[in-house]
């Protein structure tokens, strides 16, 4: 028998078991769980990424309610206990001192003073850079749990750089289980980017990758150890609300 019309037997035989056998409902309903899933996965709480030289960017999905990841992530005093990327990160005043701020809690206007380990390699010699950059918070969304600061330490013509961060939530419309998504980019551009592109890309793209990972870690312990967790989606953010990104499939 021709390849093509064992193919095309094969093609009506698949047909004939979704039609007549027993189970034929319980597949429909798995193959469309399964779609709704993929696009939940592939929905991004993001904004469309702006144009620039170069990109850092991490995924990772969070068995812990959207608010104590909120609250984690929002909580730049405890960094340095999980975060081996940003270890310390504060909010300062607009002047050359830098002096700490009284609310260490993100604010859109208020400038951030951030320390990060950025892992390179010289010569082919593991080495760790630490980097002290200057940033202007300048978008701050406790209802849709999206944050974002830009670089200001440099003229915006020479080097340019807008960090986003976002949560949501997605549910697995065949177990029910539900997890928080957290997503992260930040987006370079100007002359200056091309440094990092040659220099240090790599090691920040392996930054983010930590520290999505550390963040998950964190908020799963601190999810695990807190009584008030069992009926997430009913607790409300720091501003009144969180983003709830759930699928759910037809009955037939």
């Amino acid at each position: 028998m021709p390849a093509r019309v064992r193919a095309f037997s094969l093609v009506q035989d698949l047909k004939l078991l979704l039609l007549y056998h027993p189970l034929q409902q319980s597949l429909r309903v798995c193959c469309r769980s399964t779609l709704v899933l993929r696009l939940e996965m592939a929905f991004s709480a993001l904004p469309p990424a702006e144009k620039g030289v170069c990109q850092a960017e991490c995924t990772v999905f969070i068995d812990a309610p959207i608010e104590k990841v909120w609250q984690v992530l929002t909580d730049f005093p405890s960094y340095s206990k999980w975060n081996t990327f940003v270890f310390s990160q504060v909010m300062v005043d607009a002047t050359s001192d830098r002096v700490p701020l009284e609310s260490q809690y993100p604010t859109e206007g208020k400038h951030l003073l951030m320390a990060c380990h950025i892992p390179l390699k010289l010569f082919g010699i593991p080495i760790t850079i630490t980097s002290k950059p200057y940033e202007l918070v300048n978008h701050v969304d406790d209802t849709n749990c999206l944050l974002a600061w830009k670089y200001v330490a440099m003229p915006q013509w020479f080097n340019r750089a807008q960090r986003w961060q976002a949560l949501s939530v997605v549910e697995d419309p065949v177990t029910g289980t539900i997890s928080t998504k957290y997503e992260t980019r930040e987006v370079c551009g100007g002359p200056g980017a091309y440094l990092i592109k040659w220099f240090i890309l790599e090691g920040l793209k392996k930054s983010f990758q930590n520290m999505g990972q550390n963040l998950k870690d964190a908020c799963e312990k601190a999810s695990n150890s807190d009584d008030d967790s069992a009926e997430p989606q009913t607790v409300s953010s720091a501003a009144g609300g969180v983003r709830r990104r759930v699928s759910q499939t037809e009955s037939d």
